[in-house]
């Protein structure tokens, strides 16, 4: 199974390139995008769908794409609101391409990689080496850069281990 996962945002989008196969996670690239100052929210989402749309030639076949699910908190405002209008760009991509979408809600995804959905990024970090069986400062043969990568990655972990248990009950295993 190949899924694309997003960690969105609207100053900075994890995005990461996975397949599993069974307990198998293979890492097929990370990346993070950073808006610059004089850049619109618009044109960052601009160039997160094109960079999914590359991914999606040069990884196939993409089976699913997954996102971090927007979560409010106190003081958020503007940036809340914004956080949702990427997942909905997102979901718009996936709909108007005819690939399934999911979203994972934070505490869900570091649940399933750590036991605990308040996990710190010290504690996932450590988790996905352990998961991907790599040391080092390297997740596969990948450098990382940011958290934002490494929520990517750990948001399409989750996801893909989601629909992989949905389809093991579906199939009566």
């Amino acid at each position: 199974m190949t899924i694309l996962s997003i960690d969105p945002g609207t100053a900075n989008i994890g995005l990461a390139a996975i397949r599993l196969d069974g307990d198998r996670i293979e890492v097929l690239t990370l990346k993070h995008l950073q808006r610059a100052a004089n850049q619109s929210v618009g044109e960052i989402f601009g160039v997160m769908i094109a960079t999914l749309d590359a991914w999606r030639v040069d990884y196939p076949p993409v089976d699913l794409i997954a996102c971090e699910s927007t979560h409010f908190r106190a003081g958020f405002g503007r940036a809340g609101l914004q956080l949702s209008e990427c997942v909905g760009v997102v979901r718009t991509r996936a709909a108007a391409i005819g690939l399934e979408f999911t979203t994972i809600e934070p505490a869900a995804w570091k649940k399933a990689l750590t036991g605990t959905g308040t996990a710190t990024y010290g504690t996932i970090k450590s988790m996905l080496k352990a998961q991907v069986g790599y040391p080092g400062g390297h997740v596969g043969d990948l450098h990382y850069r940011t958290e934002h990568e490494l929520a990517a990655l750990g948001i399409g972990i989750a996801a893909g281990r989601v629909r992989q248990t949905a389809e093991k009950v579906g199939r009566g295993r």
